[in-house]
């Protein structure tokens, strides 16, 4: 057996960087599910959805967030069989799971069936390829993920444009659980009310983008990609339950803050302890008018120097 011959470097010249592995970290709580392999990642959550519903109410997508999750770890693996990653594995993950929920429930399969009959999933995925200047950072996500980019001394904040609608529409509603809570008077219809508008507002004219499972591939969806040549960096991805940090709980004053406090702590427990009292001190959401009485948090980010 021959030894493979070694590189030879030109004499007074640096060699390739050596890059340490990318640090990931993540957050769940609720129903949802985060994951990510060497260098690429996913969240899932389940979208605005009434508490009082049945378990087995075809609006709910726990069952669809853990087979997602499932599948994409599979998939993550150093030795899986399938050698795509990233965002080139969405249209498999989309057929996937459409084939599953249309199998489960082919009363939702027509083409006419509105959006707002079928399970709503807030979700993101993200890959990091290393290149000769830098980084090159893909993603897709659903209208409610906010996106935050750190690279050297430069920032990048891009918060999702469903997020201002979601905020508009939602304060005409807010007084009734102000009032009365999600389960009394008009707070209860008030509830009613606002998750039937939301979940006829999905990717309509007006409305805002999201994934009603059984649309079409990449409807609800954006996606885009951004180089970055400083070092180090960081990206860090979360969900509507996750910017109620700011939106709903003020526990921060702003959206950079709570990036900020993820990208230089590179921990995300003291977040979920801030939501989780926040709710449990106000479960009828008089206080911290809200949609759902304890939200799903799904949070991913990833650093590399």
């Amino acid at each position: 057996m021959t030894e493979a011959p070694r590189r030879r470097l030109l004499k007074g010249l640096p060699g390739p960087p050596v890059h340490t592995p990318l640090a990931w970290y993540k957050a769940q709580q609720q129903h949802a599910a985060v994951g990510n392999a060497d260098n690429w990642g996913w969240m899932i959550s389940q979208g605005n959805t009434p508490h009082y519903l049945d378990a087995t109410s075809p609006l709910q997508a726990q069952k669809w967030i853990a087979a997602s999750h499932q599948w994409l770890q599979e998939r993550s693996g150093i030795n899986s069989i399938n050698s795509m990653k990233g965002l080139d594995l969405h249209p498999l993950w989309h057929e996937y799971i459409t084939k599953q929920f249309h199998a489960a429930h082919p009363e939702l399969a027509l083409p006419d069936t509105p959006a707002m009959r079928r399970p709503w999933l807030d979700a993101a995925l993200v890959d990091v390829q290393r290149t000769r200047s830098g980084v090159e950072i893909r993603y897709s996500t659903t209208g409610l993920v906010a996106i935050g980019i750190h690279s050297g001394v430069n920032d990048r904040w891009i918060l999702p444009p469903s997020l201002s609608w979601h905020r508009q529409h939602f304060d005409s509603y807010k007084e009734h659980f102000e009032k009365h809570g999600f389960d009394q008077g008009s707070g209860r219809k008030a509830l009613e009310k606002w998750h039937a508008y939301c979940r006829k507002s999905i990717n309509q004219p007006g409305g805002f983008q999201a994934w009603s499972l059984g649309d079409p591939f990449m409807q609800g969806w954006t996606s885009g990609r951004i180089h970055v040549s400083e070092t180090p960096f960081s990206v860090v991805l979360y969900n509507i339950g996750a910017l109620s940090l700011v939106d709903t709980f003020n526990a921060y004053p702003s959206h950079k803050d709570v990036f900020d406090y993820i990208r230089t702590h590179k921990r995300m427990d003291v977040l979920l302890e801030k939501i989780k009292a926040a709710q449990q001190e106000d479960p009828t959401g008089k206080k911290y008018p809200r949609s759902m009485p304890e939200l799903p948090i799904a949070i991913l980010a990833v650093h590399g120097d």
